[in-house]
């Protein structure tokens, strides 16, 4: 993002979305696709870090570094289960919120040997061999403040594996499972709920990817 804001890689990647080509990024070349992106400047932040304090200096956010329409709306994480990154996406998802980027907004963490492959209608399926995590924030979290553990409560979460299906537009699942979770002074809790039938979503009350 340093050296690449501004110049003709940022420029003719775009371009080349508009054409149709196929875009595709492991680890942090997935973490800058979205409309929203954790950038780094200060080096990586823990799950615990962010969940204590979201505004860590650490939690370096940015926005609009690549224009991928179907991504709009979202902020993407790798490593996701290997390295413990929910806890993190969830301050991250609060932050975006809080700070009045969006009103709601949606997360995609991927693990390691896992892809998300993303069409230009939004429709996705998880190949690999293991899972990922599609997270949405709908409200304003509860605590969200500079040098406070964080809380946003029923965070939604689905977590459909290899050969699982997911619409990034209407955020809706073909198959998988689905989690609800609940940030509360900055300690995480989730419940697991029954496998998800196709076109399901998310219910209301945790790599790599190409699109």
């Amino acid at each position: 993002m340093k050296y690449w804001t501004g110049n003709a890689v940022q420029k003719e990647i775009d371009e080349d979305v508009t054409r149709g080509v196929p875009i595709g990024g492991i680890s942090a070349g997935l973490a800058v696709q979205g409309e929203f992106a954790f950038d780094s400047m200060l080096d990586t932040v823990t799950s615990a870090e962010a969940l204590a304090n979201p505004y860590d200096p650490h939690v370096t956010l940015a926005r609009d570094f690549f224009s991928i329409p179907v991504l709009k709306g979202i902020i993407t994480d790798s490593h996701f289960t290997q390295r413990e990154r929910m806890g993190r996406s969830l301050a991250f998802l609060a932050r975006i919120v809080q700070d009045g980027w969006a009103q709601e907004v949606h997360g995609i963490g991927i693990d390691e040997t896992t892809a998300v492959l993303v069409d230009a209608d939004g429709h996705g399926q998880v190949v690999g061999k293991n899972s990922a995590y599609f997270m949405s924030l709908d409200h304003r979290p509860e605590v969200c403040v500079d040098g406070k553990p964080l809380t946003p409560r029923h965070v939604k979460v689905f977590k459909p594996s290899a050969g699982d299906t997911f619409n990034l537009k209407t955020w809706a699942a073909g198959g998988g499972s689905s989690l609800v979770v609940n940030v509360v002074d900055g300690k995480m809790t989730t419940s697991e709920q029954p496998r998800c039938e196709a076109g399901v979503r998310a219910p209301s009350s945790e790599g790599n990817i190409q699109s």
